[in-house]
């Protein structure tokens, strides 16, 4: 999702700029990084809360679903909203 972001942004701020608008411009850049930190913010959260859910898709056994759900998810969504 980051680059489409990204890329969408880059196409607005340069048909912005070509035009001479730079309030435009300035506005876009603003809009994609709001864009994009809204998502991070989602992602992270259904990573963190559905961490127990997860596991649930791949294996039935409890001992083994609750191990992905304390260590590995929430990584992953500390992982994904720094980079």
């Amino acid at each position: 999702m980051s680059l489409g972001v990204a890329g969408a942004a880059s196409a607005r701020v340069g048909n912005a700029l070509g035009r001479g608008d730079a309030r435009a411009a300035r506005r876009a850049a603003f809009a994609a990084v709001g864009l994009e930190l809204a998502l991070i913010a989602g992602v992270t959260g259904a990573l963190f809360a559905g961490r127990d859910l997860w596991a649930a898709l791949f294996t039935r056994e409890p001992e083994v679903r609750r191990e992905p759900g304390c260590m590995h998810a929430p990584w992953a969504a500390r992982a994904h909203a720094l980079g």
